[in-house]
C-alpha cells in the first residue's frame, strides 16, 4: 500500500510539476537593448504551469532595475495570453463607423515585465520568480542591462503644483477631452461587440481634433472587465482573470499613446454594484464578489470591510498594476466612479452604521498599497456624483486629485448654469490644496432624457463649458458624458475640443496661485478667467451675454439661431461699450501689461494690444468682429511686458545694522559700509561662501567717525573725523586686515557735512566758507594733496556733494538747486554747470550720481533724478516711479551697478533699482545683486534644475513649471550679472557663459511665485 502511495506522489511530481516543482524561468526576450527614453522596455519569458498565475501565494515574479545614477525600481511580472484580432461584419444591425471584432486565443501563454525607463544610460536588471517551494532567478550570476537612449517622448503625468499637471519630461499638460467608458454591441448586451474598433474610432477623432484625454472603465462587464461577466463567452471570472479584455486594453493603450491620448482607467464604478434603474440588478445577477456568484460578501456595504473582499481587490489591483503601471499614458488610477451611488441604487438594502468610516479607510488602504507597488507613482483619484461636500472631502483628503461629476436640466431650470457651476465647485474644491477635475458632466432633459442633440444641435453648451471650465483653476477641462450618439458622435462635435485644446496646452505651466475669478455682466459681458497672486498673469475667456445658451432660447430668432447657426437670427450684441475691468493687485498699478486676442473657434491669436493699469485695474476692450462671431466670444491673454522697465524699492532685513543718523555708502565691491551709533564705522558684506550677508567690525580701524562717509573704487573709504578733518580706512593684504591714515594732514577745514571720492581717488569736501575743495593723490610727491578747484563752487550749501565715475562733483547749491564742476580738458581745470535747472526742490541732504543719473532727495522726503538724455543733449528730471518715498535727511549712495542706496526712517538701508517689471522682489527683502540669504526665505532646490554641473560652459536649466513671466540671471561669485534671460513657455533653457572666467556662479529663477538660486561651477 505504501509503495502505491509513494508511486502516486512521484507520477504527481512528473505530471504536475505545477504543484511541486521550483519555478523554473526559460526563454527570456526583449522588445529591445536600445529603448527611448520614456518608452516601454518589455520582458517575455516563460515559467512552469501553475494552477492559478495571478494568485501570489501560488507564484510571484518581478524585476528589479537600477537606473545609471543608482535608481532602484521593482515591477512585478503577470502573466499574459495573446490573442488575433479579427474584423467581422455584424450580423445585426451595426454601426456604419466600425465593424464588429473577434478575439481568438493564439495559444501563446507566457509572462511579462513592463518597464518605462526614465534616465538616459544603461540600466541592469534581474528577474526573481518564487512559488510555494523555493525561487529562482535570471540571470544566475550579476544581472542584464539595456541601454535608454535619448527620445522626445513625454514623460509620466504627475503634479505639477496643488493645482495643476505635467510631464515628468516637463511640458504641461491639461487634460481636454471626453468619457469613453466602454464600446458597444449592434444589440444591447449583445455576445458581439465594436471592441477595440470603436475605440479606435474615438482615439481618431478626439487625437485629429488636438484633444489628448478619454475616460475608460476597466469594471464594465458589457465592455472592458477582468473579473465579473463576460458577455461575448458568457463566462464570469474572478479567481482567473479575463485575458481577452486585458488584450483590448493593451491595444487601447498602446494605440492611444501613439495618438496622444492619455487615459483615466477607472477600476470599479457603482452600476456593478446595485440592483436599482439602471443597474438592472448586476449585484444579485452578474458581481462575481456576491456570495450567490461563489464571492465572499452577502451585500455590495461590505466590499469595502469584508477581509477576503480586500485581499481579493488587492490581488486583481496587483495585476492592473504591474500589467499597465508602464504606460506613460495613463493619466490616474480611479479607484471609484460616483461611489456615493451604491447607496442610491440599493433602495431595498441599508448600508451599516459604519459605513462611511469604512469607504474612507478603504481608500486609505488601496492608496497606500498601489503607492508601494506602483514604481512609477501614476496619480490615483476617485469620484463622487454631485460636488464636494463634507461626505467626501475626508476620501478626497487621501486621493491626489479630487474629481465630481454633474448633471443639469437647463430646459426646464432655467437657473441651471453650467459655466457658474463649475466656476463654483472649482473654488469650493481650492480648499482641498490639491488638484481637482470634473470627471463627468452633461445635460440631462427631464422631458426628453438622452436625446440632448435635439436640444444643442450645434453644441452651445459644450463650447461654452469647455472654454469656462479651463478658466476655472480645475486641472482640465470637463469631460462630457455623452460621447455616444445621444451628442458628441451623433452631431459631430469632436472639433470644439481642437481650438480649447492647443491654447491651453500651449500655455506655461501655471503656479499653484492662480485663483478663479468671473465677471457676471458688464456692457453685456460676461467672463470667466484666472489670474495668478500678483496679477501679473491672466487668462481667461468671455461672452457676449446674448450667446449664452439659455439667453438664446428666451427668443424665438434666438432658439432658430441656436438649432441653425443661421446668421439671419444671430444676436446683435450692443457694441457701443466693449470694455471689462479685471482687477490687479496695487503693486501692479502703473505697469505696462500686453494682452493678446485669441478666436475661441479656432484658438488662433487675433490681435496684440497694449494696456496701462491704473487704479488698481485693467480695462479690455473685447473686438467687435470676436464679440459678434458665431458664439460671441474670445479668449484672452494678459502678462506685464517684461521689455518694460521701473524702479523699485527693496530693504536689507535680518541683518544688524544699527545705522545712525547718517546713510552708509555702497562701493563697487558689494559691500555697504555705515556710522554706527556709538561713532565706529562698520560693513555689511555679501559672503559668497555661505551665501548670506556677514558684518565686519574693519579692524576698529575708524573709532573717531562724525556724520559722513565716503568708500573710493579702489578700497578706500574716507570719512569726516569729529575734528573735522578727512581719514580714511584702506585694506592692507600685507597684514590682510583694516588700516586707518591720515592722509598726511591733508584737509582740516572740512564742514559739517559729507565728502565723496569719485573713481580717480579725489576727495571732495565743502569748505567752512562754503567752497568746494578737494584733496587728490599725487603720484610724483607720493603723498595726499590740497586743490581749491578753480574756485568754481562757491555757493555750495551745508550739505554734502558726490561725485560720479566720470568726475563730476554734484552739489545743492544755497537755494537749493543741484549745480555741478567737472574737469574740462580743454582748458585744463575745473567748469562749473547750472545742468539745465533740472533740480530745484533739492532737500538738505546729499546728492550722489551714478552713470548719468544724479539722484537726490526732495523736499519731501522723496527720492528724484536728473539724468543725461543724449536725445536733447541735456539734462532731465525723473520722479523714478515713485519708489521711495520715506527717505529721511541723510545722504544717498549708489554702487555701479544700479542700486541707489540710503537709509530709511526705521534706520534701516534700503534701496532702489531699476529693473524690468517681471523682476520680482518683495518689498520686505533685499536681494543683493540678485543673490539673497537663506534667512529671507526657504530654498526650493526642487523647484529647478541646473545640468551638466559642473559644466564647461553650456548647461541646461529644467523648471518645475513657469508662472507666466519668468526670469533667469547668472550671476559671478563677485555678484555681477553675466547672463539675463526672460521667458514665458519653455521649461527647459540652455543657457552658455562660455566667454565667463572658470569659477563658481549662481543661477537665478525669478517669478511671481517664486525667488531661488542654485550654484554652478564652470571648469
Amino acid at each position: 500500500m505504501k509503495s502505491k502511495i509513494l508511486i502516486s506522489i512521484i507520477a504527481i511530481i512528473i505530471s504536475g510539476n505545477f504543484l511541486f516543482a521550483t519555478p523554473v524561468i526559460s526563454n527570456v526576450n526583449t522588445n529591445s537593448n536600445n529603448i527611448p527614453l520614456f518608452d516601454k522596455f518589455e520582458i517575455t519569458y516563460n515559467m512552469n504551469s501553475y494552477a492559478n498565475p495571478y494568485d501570489p501565494t501560488i507564484i510571484q515574479s518581478y524585476c528589479e532595475f537600477w537606473s545609471p545614477s543608482g535608481q532602484y525600481f521593482k515591477v512585478f511580472g503577470f502573466y499574459f495570453s495573446d490573442y488575433v484580432k479579427s474584423i467581422v461584419t455584424c450580423t445585426t444591425s451595426a454601426s456604419p463607423e466600425y465593424p464588429c471584432e473577434v478575439l481568438t486565443p493564439n495559444g501563446t501563454n507566457n509572462w511579462k515585465i513592463r518597464f518605462t525607463p526614465n534616465e538616459v544610460g544603461t540600466w541592469s536588471y534581474k528577474l526573481t520568480s518564487i512559488d510555494n517551494l523555493g525561487s529562482t532567478v535570471f540571470p544566475l550570476s550579476g544581472t542584464s542591462s539595456f541601454d535608454c537612449i535619448q527620445s522626445t517622448n513625454k514623460g509620466f503625468i504627475v503634479k505639477a503644483n496643488n493645482k495643476f499637471l505635467k510631464r515628468t519630461s516637463g511640458e504641461f499638460y491639461f487634460p481636454v477631452g471626453e468619457n469613453v467608458s466602454w464600446y458597444g454591441s449592434p444589440a444591447f448586451w449583445g455576445t458581439e461587440t465594436y471592441g477595440t474598433n470603436e475605440y479606435q474610432y474615438y482615439i481618431d477623432n478626439l487625437s485629429d481634433n488636438g484633444s489628448n484625454f478619454m475616460r475608460v472603465f476597466l469594471d464594465m462587464y458589457e465592455g472592458i472587465a477582468l473579473i465579473g461577466l463576460d458577455y461575448t463567452s458568457q463566462q464570469t471570472y474572478f479567481n482567473l482573470y479575463n485575458q481577452k479584455d486585458a488584450w483590448q486594453l493593451d491595444w487601447i493603450l498602446n494605440y492611444a499613446k501613439v495618438k496622444n491620448i492619455n487615459i483615466m482607467l477607472c477600476l470599479f464604478s457603482h452600476q456593478n454594484w446595485g440592483n436599482d434603474g439602471y443597474c438592472l440588478n448586476a449585484w444579485d445577477n452578474k458581481n462575481p464578489f456576491n456570495s450567490n456568484k461563489g464571492g465572499p460578501i452577502t451585500t455590495p456595504y461590505q466590499f469595502f470591510s469584508n477581509t477576503t473582499a480586500i485581499k481579493k481587490t488587492k490581488n486583481l489591483i496587483k495585476y492592473i498594476v504591474s500589467r499597465w503601471g508602464f504606460a506613460t499614458n495613463l493619466h490616474a488610477w480611479e479607484l471609484w466612479n460616483e461611489v456615493n451611488q451604491i447607496r442610491t441604487f440599493n433602495s431595498s438594502l441599508l448600508p451599516p452604521k459604519s459605513y462611511d468610516f469604512y469607504i474612507i479607510n478603504w481608500h486609505q488602504d488601496m492608496y497606500n498599497y498601489i503607492n508601494q507597488i506602483d514604481p512609477f507613482k501614476h496619480l490615483i483619484t476617485t469620484s463622487y456624483a454631485g460636488g464636494i461636500d463634507n461626505t467626501n472631502i475626508p476620501v478626497f483628503n487621501i486621493v491626489d486629485f479630487s474629481q465630481t461629476h454633474d448633471y443639469k436640466d437647463p430646459i426646464t431650470n432655467t437657473n441651471d448654469d453650467f459655466q457658474n457651476h463649475f466656476y463654483a465647485v472649482a473654488e469650493a474644491a481650492s480648499q482641498l490644496n490639491k488638484p481637482y477635475m470634473n470627471g463627468e458632466w452633461g445635460v440631462i432633459d427631464t422631458v426628453n432624457p438622452y436625446l440632448w442633440k435635439d436640444n444643442d444641435p450645434n453644441g452651445f453648451e459644450l463650447h461654452n463649458s469647455l472654454w469656462s471650465s479651463s478658466f476655472s483653476t480645475s486641472m482640465g477641462a470637463v469631460s462630457n458624458w455623452f460621447w455616444n450618439n445621444d451628442y458628441i458622435k451623433g452631431l459631430n462635435l469632436f472639433h470644439m475640443y481642437g481650438s480649447m485644446a492647443s491654447f491651453m496646452n500651449n500655455l506655461p505651466i501655471p503656479s499653484s496661485s492662480f485663483s478663479p475669478q468671473k465677471i457676471t455682466n458688464i456692457n453685456g459681458i460676461r467672463s470667466y478667467y484666472m489670474a495668478n497672486t500678483n496679477t501679473d498673469t491672466i487668462y481667461g475667456w468671455l461672452q457676449d451675454i446674448n450667446f449664452h445658451f439659455q439667453n438664446l432660447r428666451l427668443t424665438p430668432d434666438g432658439t432658430t439661431y441656436l438649432m441653425t447657426l443661421n446668421p439671419i437670427y444671430k444676436p446683435t450684441p450692443n457694441t457701443s461699450n466693449n470694455e471689462i475691468t479685471l482687477p490687479v493687485s496695487i503693486n501692479q498699478n502703473n505697469k505696462s501689461f500686453i494682452v493678446e486676442w485669441y478666436s475661441a473657434e479656432t484658438g488662433l491669436i487675433y490681435q496684440t494690444a497694449s494696456v496701462i493699469s491704473a487704479n488698481n485695474t485693467i480695462i479690455l476692450n473685447m473686438p467687435i468682429s470676436l464679440r459678434t462671431s458665431a458664439f460671441g466670444d474670445a479668449v484672452f491673454k494678459v502678462y506685464l511686458d517684461c521689455n518694460q522697465f521701473i524702479w523699485r524699492e527693496g530693504i536689507l532685513s535680518n541683518t544688524y545694522q544699527n545705522v545712525a543718523s547718517d546713510l552708509a555708502s555702497a562701493p563697487n565691491d558689494g559691500s555697504v559700509f555705515y556710522r554706527t551709533a556709538d561713532n565706529k564705522l562698520n560693513s555689511i558684506w555679501w559672503n559668497p561662501t555661505i551665501e548670506n550677508w556677514e558684518r565686519s567690525e574693519l579692524n576698529n580701524a575708524a573709532n573717531n567717525v562724525a556724520g559722513d562717509i565716503a568708500p573710493a573704487p579702489n578700497g578706500s573709504v574716507f570719512y569726516r573725523t569729529i575734528d573735522n578733518k578727512i581719514n580714511s580706512i584702506w585694506w592692507n593684504p600685507v597684514i590682510n586686515n583694516w588700516e586707518r591714515s591720515e592722509l598726511n594732514n591733508s584737509a582740516n577745514n572740512v564742514a559739517g557735512d559729507i565728502i565723496s571720492a569719485p573713481y580717480n581717488g579725489c576727495a571732495f569736501y565743502r569748505t567752512t566758507d562754503n567752497k568746494l575743495n578737494s584733496i587728490w593723490w599725487n603720484p610724483t610727491i607720493n603723498n595726499w594733496q590740497w586743490s581749491g578747484l578753480n574756485n568754481a563752487a562757491n555757493n555750495v550749501s551745508g550739505d554734502v556733494v558726490s561725485a560720479p565715475y566720470d568726475g563730476c562733483a554734484f552739489y545743492r547749491t544755497t537755494d537749493n538747486k543741484l549745480n555741478s564742476i567737472w574737469w574740462n580738458p580743454a582748458i585744463n581745470n575745473w567748469q562749473w554747470s547750472g545742468l539745465n535747472n533740472a533740480a530745484n526742490n533739492v532737500a538738505g541732504g546729499v546728492v550722489s550720481a551714478s552713470y548719468g543719473n544724479v539722484f537726490y532727495r526732495t523736499t519731501d522726503n522723496k527720492i528724484n533724478s536728473i539724468w543725461w538724455n543724449p536725445a536733447i543733449n541735456n539734462w532731465e528730471w525723473s520722479e523714478l516711479n515713485n519708489a521711495a518715498n520715506n527717505v529721511p535727511s541723510g545722504n544717498l549712495t549708489p554702487d555701479n551697478l544700479g542700486n541707489v542706496f540710503f537709509r530709511g526712517s526705521d534706520n534701516i538701508i534700503h534701496r532702489i533699482f531699476y529693473k524690468s517689471q517681471c523682476y520680482y522682489i518683495p518689498s520686505e527683502e533685499f536681494h543683493k545683486y540678485g543673490l539673497f540669504s537663506n534667512s529671507e526665505e526657504q530654498l526650493l532646490p526642487n523647484e529647478f534644475n541646473i545640468y551638466p554641473n559642473p559644466t564647461n560652459g553650456a548647461f541646461n536649466v529644467e523648471l518645475e513649471y513657469i508662472d507666466g513671466l519668468t526670469t533667469i540671471e547668472v550671476f559671478n561669485a563677485m555678484g555681477s550679472i553675466v547672463l539675463e534671460k526672460n521667458i514665458t513657455s519653455r521649461n527647459l533653457v540652455r543657457l552658455d557663459i562660455q566667454n565667463q572666467p572658470n569659477g563658481i556662479y549662481f543661477v537665478k529663477i525669478i517669478s511671481s511665485n517664486n525667488i531661488n538660486v542654485k550654484k554652478i561651477i564652470k571648469n
